[in-house]
């Protein structure tokens, strides 16, 4: 790691490696930077910005997009910078009940939660729908273009949070992943990925 302010150097320990213009006769600085374990995992970089020992104590993963390989399914990827700490944005990108502001474009209807499964580092979210999103037959992706041609059926709709992520599942043809990445106090770098079957 390098940094881009001054160009010092760091290994993989935290350590200070290397100061380009230090002269032979000088020593490294002692200094230690923090260090977090990272996972390349499904085309992103997952940071865990906690306690090493818990991380290993709990054996937590990160949550992970094995669509993002996949060839069954067609991917779009949306960045969305706000200036919000990204405790904010984990209901307000999330909200079964917000879906008329979207109109036409909002693929579920008439959303009902059934029931709530929950543990130390998730909750799911189960709900019935009535959507017009299926897509069985290579014309049917003209619905989402041509309102006229969607007939509702009922569709499971599941809500998966893994803190501060989430994951929506409609049926068996459409998701949308949400990743925050909090730059700073009042700032968040959200991802939204939505694959199509």
């Amino acid at each position: 790691m390098e940094c881009a302010y001054h160009g010092w150097r760091f290994n993989d320990k935290g350590e200070c490696a290397a100061v380009p213009y230090l002269g032979d006769n000088q020593k490294l600085p002692s200094c230690k930077i923090r260090r977090y374990p990272v996972k390349e995992q499904d085309g992103f970089i997952w940071l865990f910005p906690g306690n090493i020992e818990m991380l290993s104590a709990n054996s937590l993963q990160p949550m992970g997009v094995p669509e993002w390989e996949h060839l069954n399914y067609i991917a779009t990827v949306s960045m969305i910078n706000c200036n919000a700490h990204y405790s904010y944005l984990i209901e307000n990108l999330m909200d079964m009940y917000h879906g008329h502001l979207h109109q036409d474009y909002q693929a579920w209807a008439e959303a009902s939660l059934e029931n709530i499964d929950e543990d130390a580092h998730r909750v799911d979210a189960h709900y019935t729908a009535r959507s017009y999103y299926k897509i069985d037959k290579i014309w049917s992706i003209s619905q989402l273009f041509f309102p006229a041609l969607r007939r509702l059926h009922p569709e499971p709709l599941d809500v998966s949070y893994f803190y501060p992520h989430w994951v929506s599942t409609l049926g068996k043809d459409f998701k949308i992943y949400c990743l925050l990445c909090p730059v700073n106090e009042t700032q968040t770098k959200a991802y939204l990925i939505h694959f199509t079957s």
